[in-house]
């Protein structure tokens, strides 16, 4: 039924998107429950959803959409989701006092917005292998 190493995309991206927000709701950079649901839990973990429905879809007997084009977008979402996370989970731990890092919070409310567009490049990127 899966060939290509169909399974293994499919139990990677499964992972991928019940570890993100795993990690992400465990750090506690999010306090407010709408906060980590939208952003700790549904933002980190649907495009790798979305990317386990496109690596099933079938057009005959073949599927749809090439692996390397899946894997690509994967990488994409990945940068796009942990380099946010990442810079704000370092700001806590290192948090000395002062203001707040504006700049993160920022970069974080606007993932919805650039990371489709990291995904679209990851896979460009992978469908030209």
């Amino acid at each position: 039924m899966f060939g290509n190493g169909r399974y293994t995309l499919l139990a990677l991206l499964i992972v991928l998107s019940i570890v993100c927000p795993i990690f992400i709701s465990s750090t506690g950079m999010i306090d407010t429950v709408i906060g980590l649901v939208l952003y700790g839990i549904l933002l980190p973990s649907c495009p790798f959803i979305f990317l386990a429905a496109l690596s099933l879809k079938k057009e005959g007997n073949d599927y749809k959409y090439k692996r390397a084009a899946i894997l690509g977008a994967m990488q994409g979402a990945l940068i796009a989701i942990f380099v946010p996370y990442a810079l704000i989970w370092y700001s806590v731990i290192t948090y000395t006092g002062g203001g707040a890092n504006i700049g993160l919070a920022l970069l974080a409310l606007a993932m919805p917005l650039y990371l489709p567009i990291a995904m679209r490049a990851g896979w460009s990127l992978g469908a030209k292998k």
